[in-house]
């Protein structure tokens, strides 16, 4: 992160904000053991209360590095391939548009995001962090 470079304002001072949780989160861990009960659990809830949502992302991040051989293909199983999808037609109505969104998507008013296993992994790109893929 301090080596990071970004010319958009608001994501500067994103990056600023992550540099001082990463030294927050030094500071804490050089301080308190993870050899203790929930360690993952007792970091994350403090994390919660001093970093900001950046930070937390990292935080989350390095906990699940640990863990590697759980994680690393759940990227390339998550996602969907919008690329496969033709582009929407800017003369098109706005009924056109809806029924095509009901069409293609239609398998995501069908998740039920009441039970559990709806709600037990996500991945997203975040246009607020200026994320392009």
């Amino acid at each position: 992160a301090e080596s990071w470079r970004v010319e958009h304002p608001q994501q500067a001072e994103k990056c600023i904000g992550l540099r001082a949780d990463l030294a927050a989160l030094g500071a804490y861990l050089a301080g308190h053991s993870l050899d203790t009960p929930h360690p993952w659990d007792r970091l994350y809830l403090w994390g919660e209360q001093h970093l900001t949502a950046e930070g937390q992302e990292q935080l989350v991040s390095l906990m699940m590095e640990v863990y590697g051989d759980l994680i690393d293909d759940l990227a390339e199983t998550m996602s969907a391939d919008e690329s496969a999808l033709a582009p929407i037609d800017g003369t098109m109505t706005v009924g056109a548009l809806q029924q095509r969104l009901r069409d293609i998507y239609a398998w995501a008013t069908q998740v039920d995001f009441s039970a559990p296993d709806a709600q037990a992994r996500v991945w997203y790109v975040s246009e607020e962090k200026l994320e392009r893929h």
